[in-house]
């Protein structure tokens, strides 16, 4: 399926959307209106939205497994000491993910097209390095 949203999201705020953006096959919006975007080749995956002035941040098959991995022990960590020590590791990271802060629902929006994204970049290249 591919979303065709290229005109709507063009006008909103004055930003440009990617180019990539008629081949996105993920989209989400928070709710506050602002438009998310993503699109997986089985190389990696792009994700681009309002929030950010549609920037792109653009991540390959380990950065993914990085961000799940961060979120898998955010929502184990035990103690608020362990947590924010957890987010200031994570924020030296040079994951592109780093760079950004997510509301919850953008959050959510995000994982699952990490998850659904994971396994087509683990199909199409069975032995990631």
């Amino acid at each position: 399926m591919t979303v065709k949203f290229e005109q709507e999201l063009a006008t909103s705020q004055g930003s440009t959307p990617p180019k990539w953006t008629s081949e996105a096959t993920y989209y989400f919006e928070n709710e506050h209106g602002e438009q998310w975007i993503a699109k997986c080749d089985g190389e990696k995956l792009m994700i681009a939205g309002l929030d950010i002035g549609w920037k792109e941040i653009i991540l390959n098959h380990s950065q993914v497994l990085d961000y799940l991995e961060f979120q898998k022990e955010a929502n184990l960590a035990t103690s608020d000491k362990k947590l924010i020590a957890l987010i200031e590791k994570w924020k030296e990271s040079e994951n592109p993910l780093s760079n950004w802060i997510f509301n919850t629902g953008e959050k959510y929006g995000l994982l699952a097209v990490l998850h659904s994204s994971k396994l087509r970049m683990e199909f199409h290249n069975p032995n990631p390095q």
